[in-house]
């Protein structure tokens, strides 16, 4: 690649981060602006599931009392489509608590917490998982194992570290869906020593081709056509400026990205 080549590929990179960081914007707003509509949402259901059970129990016993044929009728119709109503609250409030928890875990992601400090790698990660429960193929079908007990503190390291994570998950799930695979599945666990603690991120992919292995977290190196090529090269840029490391290793189903952190 030459120099002007190069110049040119920088700057197609820049604009489309650039509006990038400008959606990331405008979602952050619209993620806090949903969580009060869905918090009156849920107040709302709330009323509903007191409500349905009083109008039942008034219900029931006018129906026991000496009424025309319509009247009974048209009791028993209202009486209906209580019921009915009621019966579809159920997965209301599981559709409200799911959203919320989405809202709760995207905050986590968009937010760098106020008390950095009590935020464990443990829980960052959970985090980041959490957050791609809104991709659809990661939520229905990517097998999820999740294996770390660590009470680590990653302090100020929270908010470049989730970005490191969600690339790499990221371009998990993209291999996923490239490779069709009829059980795709991503494991998340960690080892521990007494200077460092590692993730490793393994996905049954496509792997890395053999061919960009030793390019992969160079600029503009990518295992498919629709990527840029700069997501694992600014994962290893932020790994650098922590003091951290990131390498990965082929496998014979799949890829494993390794992050290390020491701990300082």
């Amino acid at each position: 690649m030459t120099d002007k080549e190069k110049l040119e590929a920088w700057e197609q990179a820049y604009l489309g981060l650039y509006k990038e960081a400008h959606i990331g914007r405008v979602f952050k707003g619209t993620v806090h602006n949903l969580n009060g509509v869905i918090q009156a949402g849920s107040m709302q259901i709330e009323l509903l599931e007191l409500m349905f059970p009083k109008v039942r129990k008034l219900l029931t016993p006018v129906l026991q009392e000496p009424l025309s044929t319509s009247a009974i009728e048209s009791l028993q119709t209202v009486l209906k489509l209580v019921e009915k109503r009621e019966k579809m609250l159920a997965p209301m409030t599981d559709k409200i608590a799911y959203s919320q928890e989405l809202i709760k875990n995207t905050e986590n992601i968009c937010y760098r917490p106020l008390n950095a400090d009590s935020l464990t790698l443990q829980i960052l990660l959970q985090n980041v998982i959490g957050f791609y429960q809104s991709d659809m193929f990661f939520k229905h079908k990517v097998k999820v194992s999740f294996e770390l007990q660590s009470d680590f503190k990653i302090d100020s390291l929270c908010a470049d570290l989730a970005l490191v994570f969600q690339n790499i998950i990221q371009n998990s799930i993209s291999a996923l869906i490239l490779k069709e695979t009829k059980e795709p599945a991503i494991t998340i666990f960690g080892v521990e020593t007494d200077s460092t603690i590692s993730v490793h991120i393994v996905d049954n992919g496509i792997g890395v081709a053999a061919a960009i292995r030793d390019q992969i977290f160079e600029p503009f190196v990518s295992g498919w056509d629709s990527s840029p090529g700069l997501g694992l090269y600014f994962c290893r840029q932020i790994c650098d400026s922590l003091s951290c490391s990131i390498n990965f290793e082929s496998l014979e189903n799949g890829t494993d990205f390794i992050v290390t952190i020491p701990k300082l």
